[in-house]
């Protein structure tokens, strides 16, 4: 090996044994050397080179597969034990319905996480440069409080112009690029980190150590992440890892350097591009794609990234019907939800996807505590419904049923009853109670509220208690179970920042069930303000007041 980094293969690496295979494949290499050479930044998906499939086909497969297998086990250095060293208590993965947002296509005003939520959308994956991460503050302020997580989609093996590297010889570079990713988890309150281009441009054949190194990036970046969750910071979410993994089954570490088996190590789910456009094959090859990389994983999740367009060379959005049987294909063969690549090339008849209905919304919602006694229950699915075979019952503290009506419009199931008592009440909706129109049924759920004499309750806040990133400037709302009005401690209500110990200037609005207020002077990076709004501050058009006092804090950067 010429000019081979020793010393930087040490430091990675403990050799049980390590001997080099020659091996002369006669393979046309025309286009991953494009690829090494691309510095085109418009089109910043990890997508596939149509052309390298092309040369690698079907019938070269089964003896790609053996050189794969062999290479595998006779020339690939294994990873320290001990990259690893900052053990984390295991973060459970839900089942994810994501998309990736490039805010440079789609700037943060355009997008409505209401109407991301009501699709199913639970994730967002938001592409976010080494150099400047600040694009990713704007989103996390706008979808906190939504139910809906912020990943930061940035880059591993690519340099900051946006050419390949290998990190066995550019091992500075490398380095600085884990310290960045580290500074964006560190600094940034994201739900999760999702590593693209951590690989080789399908040349990894030509670098004996192309596995170990992709290993110890994604290694570094996960013993990071694991010592950052572990500080257990107030507000801050636990963070998750993934990679957008080539799908190219057992040839995939060949080219790639990805081991599916060796990566599960680090991630905490995997997310392979299963592109159907750009591959040229059909739905089905979703299915066999997602079983065989979770027979890989060592049970971690496999979340399949589904293209939403045509092809790299036809970014026309696919039909809803392809994309529904995309995600389908995917789910049922055992994908732990799907990535859809990307916002703004999803066709506009595309209002969500779910294997089963899913309750978005109730009114009341769970654990409400003011629900008058004559309240019509609402209950929003995530898809359209109609009635199924099983029971929806209603009971009180004592286990009594009572009697209800309900009727269906679209995804809103509405349910009538008697005049209730006080007290406290739940609502089960057992499995097959609703389907979605194919057929697909509820799993059983429910929730519980509480009948009582109605007053002021807050029932949200923006920030939430604890937020960190806070802009300089946004307003401060608070929302309460019904509308309200400026109580006897009205002019007591004041903002506190904690740092400095001094309170600050406000403006406060009433509108509706919203209490606005509005700082007199920008607030200071890095300080944290405490909202306090004392008992009896708001009443409702009857007069009942606010009972107890409601404190909040939030940290502004």
């Amino acid at each position: 090996m010429k000019n081979f980094d020793y010393q930087g293969l040490i430091k990675r690496l403990i050799f049980i044994s390590f001997v080099l295979v020659l091996v002369n494949i006669a393979y046309a290499d025309t286009a991953f050397a494009a690829d090494l050479n691309n510095t085109n930044t418009t089109n910043i998906t990890d997508s596939y080179q149509v052309n390298d499939l092309n040369q690698t086909n079907k019938t070269d497969l089964t003896n790609l597969t053996q050189i794969s297998t062999n290479l595998t086990q006779t020339s690939t250095p294994t990873i320290k034990s001990t990259n690893v060293v900052n053990v984390q208590s295991v973060i459970t993965v839900q089942k994810i319905q994501g998309v990736f947002i490039n805010p440079a296509d789609t700037p943060v005003t355009s997008i409505n996480p209401s109407k991301l939520k009501s699709e199913g959308i639970t994730d967002i994956f938001v592409y976010t440069t080494r150099a400047d991460p600040s694009a990713l503050k704007p989103f996390i302020t706008k979808f906190a409080g939504t139910g809906i997580n912020v990943y930061a989609w940035v880059e591993a093996f690519k340099d900051f112009n946006g050419n390949w590297f290998s990190p066995s010889s550019t091992s500075t570079l490398e380095k600085q690029i884990i310290k960045d990713i580290t500074s964006i988890a560190t600094n940034y309150n994201v739900n999760g980190i999702m590593l693209d281009y951590l690989r080789y441009p399908g040349t990894a054949y030509k670098y004996p150590t192309a596995t170990a190194n992709v290993d110890y990036f994604a290694s570094e970046i996960k013993n990071n992440i694991n010592i950052i969750n572990n500080e257990n910071i107030t507000g801050k979410h636990k963070i998750l890892l993934s990679a957008a993994l080539m799908p190219e089954d057992s040839v995939n570490n060949y080219y790639y350097g990805q081991d599916y088996n060796l990566l599960s190590k680090y991630l905490d789910f995997l997310s392979p591009m299963i592109y159907v456009g750009n591959y040229k094959e059909p739905a089905s090859w979703i299915g066999t794609t997602v079983k065989y990389i979770e027979s890989q994983a060592n049970g971690k999740p496999v979340v399949a990234i589904l293209q939403t367009y045509d092809s790299d060379s036809n970014p026309t959005p696919i039909t809803t019907s392809q994309l529904d049987l995309d995600i389908k294909t995917a789910v049922s063969n055992g994908s732990d939800g799907y990535e859809l690549f990307r916002y703004g090339l999803i066709t506009s008849g595309f209002t969500g996807y779910n294997v089963v209905p899913t309750i978005v919304t109730s009114n009341p919602a769970n654990n409400a505590i003011n629900v008058r006694t004559n309240q019509v229950i609402t209950v929003t699915f995530s898809k359209s419904i109609t009635a199924g075979t099983r029971w929806i019952e209603l009971k009180n503290s004592n286990g009594t049923s009572i009697p209800l009506t309900f009727s269906i419009n679209g995804k809103v199931l509405t349910i009538n009853h008697p005049v209730l008592s006080y007290g406290k009440y739940s609502l089960t909706l057992h499995t097959g109670s609703v389907t979605d129109l194919t057929g697909n049924k509820l799993a059983v759920c429910g929730f519980s509220f509480t009948v009582n004499k109605i007053v002021p309750q807050v029932i949200s806040t923006s920030p939430r208690n604890n937020a960190h990133g806070v802009s300089l400037t946004s307003p401060i709302t608070i929302k309460f179970c019904e509308n309200i009005l400026a109580g006897v401690n009205y002019s007591k209500i004041y903002v506190k920042n904690l740092s400095t110990g001094k309170v600050v200037g406000i403006i406060k609005t009433i509108s509706g069930n919203t209490l606005t207020i509005k700082q007199s002077h920008s607030r200071l990076a890095n300080n944290t303000y405490e909202i306090v709004i004392p008992s009896a501050a708001v009443k409702d058009s009857k007069g009942n007041k606010l009972l107890a006092n409601y404190i909040f804090k939030f940290k502004a950067v």
